[in-house]
């Protein structure tokens, strides 16, 4: 008791002497944009007659991508040809919607007198990847063309004056991956199928992203792929890595393993509260007191999806005590992609505060008019003790929730705007939880799946002040508070809530000394 109360009053100092962290970062965030995206596209004489084509392709997708999401979106644009013209590759770093379409003006598409069929489309990539300013969480580059790279390994048998050519997209590939930076292909023929296949095969051995939009389609594939890489969940680069990442194949249909025997279930317990201390600040700082039931489980040979922190894994399991009034005959167990020691049990406290703060948004919203006093809960979470040849990892455990899958906002900002009109309540209760915490915590990546009138939620993101409170990659602390506010904008719940309007910089800051509210007339304790 005497060893959490000193935690809980550290960082009480360490939060009332960083009041003014919070503005600073949201200084930093209001000069920059949240999302880049960098075009990449082939301007050889062969793309003469398509050009004008693309470059409205281009345009239509910036401007759908600006209205699809409430971040703001930065472009870039990168124009390749071959070795032999004497300007091969033009770079045009970022700027706003007009500097791309002055950018797109200028591009000339330009022959050689000893063409080929082959273009230096490495070149352009690199110098995507290599030469522009990437700041943002979010980053991608798309990329179009109508001739494959020079090399046999990527030519697919085409006429190529370089076929002897050594390139590869190894170098360019790791720095993507080093950068966060997803990649797009626009195939404008099927020249560029054997080059994309071999890339591909590149791009997974570096953990690099590349996919291939629908060309049928484009303005709304690429827009949607746009849109999917804007509400990610940002992570910063991991600071403890015990191993390399995991790897798993997707299968949504794998049957399941064996039987696992004598697992171990460890279950959390609620946390008593020390001499008047309130329960959020307990959640904080202190690891609950774990309860074990030993079960028998079968997990899924290879996980049916795949997030931004975790692979998913159907389980099967009799219930438990903790999970009896779920009801659930289904089971979730989830794997951190990250090897990292007791990482499960990190993203267990976050999730356990996120319900915290879910019933006392519902103790205050739940006399509202239809629909803002629907529910919204989080799925209760425990831990399984997965023992892998002599190694012990920590997977969540949590029951299965069937229905369409949704994510309402991200860990940095982002907003899936056509849902907001219908939805307020998951932005609400963003902005609530800050407020309720007095700017000591923001919950968000809300996601999870809407069952009539409630929500139910699952792999939250929490963002602290004290950046050692609920440590994890997903906690971006006061800039992720600040890049919350930056978009937030306040809904009728905000308002019936009470909750003042932060979007200006000065209104962020908060007495973070005050206390604590009062709790609602009922809790998940």
């Amino acid at each position: 008791a005497d060893a959490t109360f000193k935690k809980v009053t550290a960082l009480s100092t360490y939060v009332s002497k960083n009041r003014k962290e919070v503005l600073d970062y949201f200084k930093s965030i209001a000069a920059q944009g949240q999302m880049q995206v960098c075009f990449v596209m082939d301007a050889t004489g062969s793309m003469a007659p398509q050009l004008a084509t693309v470059k409205d392709n281009i345009l239509s997708i910036a401007s759908a991508v600006v209205g699809a999401t409430s971040i703001e979106t930065r472009f870039a644009l990168v124009a390749y040809r071959d070795y032999e013209i004497p300007k091969p590759i033009e770079v045009f770093g970022f700027g706003g919607p007009s500097e791309l379409a002055i950018a797109l003006s200028s591009v000339v598409a330009t022959s050689t007198s000893r063409s080929d069929t082959c273009e230096d489309c490495f070149g352009g990539l690199s110098a995507a990847v290599n030469k522009l300013e990437w700041s943002t969480p979010a980053r991608v580059i798309v990329w179009t063309g109508d001739a494959p790279q020079h090399g046999s390994r990527y030519n697919g048998g085409a006429d190529d004056n370089h076929s002897g050519s050594t390139v590869t997209c190894s170098d360019f590939a790791y720095g993507a991956a080093q950068k966060n930076i997803n990649m797009t292909f626009v195939p404008m023929n099927s020249s560029t199928d054997v080059m994309i296949a071999a890339m591909q095969k590149e791009f997974a051995e570096h953990a690099a992203v590349l996919t291939v939009a629908n060309s049928r389609d484009l303005v709304v594939s690429v827009k949607e792929t746009l849109k999917r890489t804007a509400t990610m969940t940002c992570t910063k680069l991991p600071e403890s890595v015990c191993g390399p990442d995991v790897h798993y194949d997707i299968d949504p249909l794998a049957k399941f393993g064996p039987e696992r025997k004598n697992t171990e279930v460890l279950i959390p317990q609620s946390c008593p509260t020390v001499g008047g201390t309130h329960p959020l600040d307990i959640l904080l700082v202190q690891t609950p007191k774990m309860a074990t039931e030993i079960r028998t489980i079968r997990l899924g040979t290879a996980p049916f999806a795949k997030g931004e922190m975790r692979y998913a894994f159907h389980c099967q399991m009799e219930a438990t005590k903790f999970f009896r009034s779920w009801a659930s005959e289904k089971w979730v167990a989830k794997c951190p992609i990250r090897a990292r020691s007791k990482l499960g049990v990190r993203q267990m406290r976050i999730q356990n505060v996120a319900r915290f703060m879910a019933t006392e948004f519902c103790a205050r919203t739940k006399k509202f008019p239809s629909p803002l006093n629907w529910k919204l809960e989080y799925v209760p979470v425990s831990l399984l003790k997965i023992v892998d040849k002599g190694r012990e990892d920590y997977w969540m455990l949590e029951p299965h929730i069937p229905g369409t899958y949704v994510k309402y906002n991200n860990n940095y900002g982002a907003v899936m705007n056509a849902l907001l009109p219908s939805n307020p309540l998951p932005q609400a209760f963003s902005h609530f939880s800050f407020e309720y915490s007095a700017g000591r915590l923001l919950v968000c990546d809300i996601q999870g799946v809407s069952e009539g009138t409630r929500y139910i939620l699952t792999d939250p993101a929490i963002h602290t002040l004290d950046p050692d409170s609920l440590k994890d990659d997903t906690n971006m602390s006061a800039k992720g508070m600040a890049a919350f506010f930056k978009t937030h904008v306040c809904n009728e719940a905000c308002s019936l809530l009470g909750l003042p309007k932060r979007r200006d910089l000065a209104d962020l800051a908060v007495d973070i000394t005050s206390p604590l509210p009062v709790m609602g007339d009922h809790s998940m304790f």
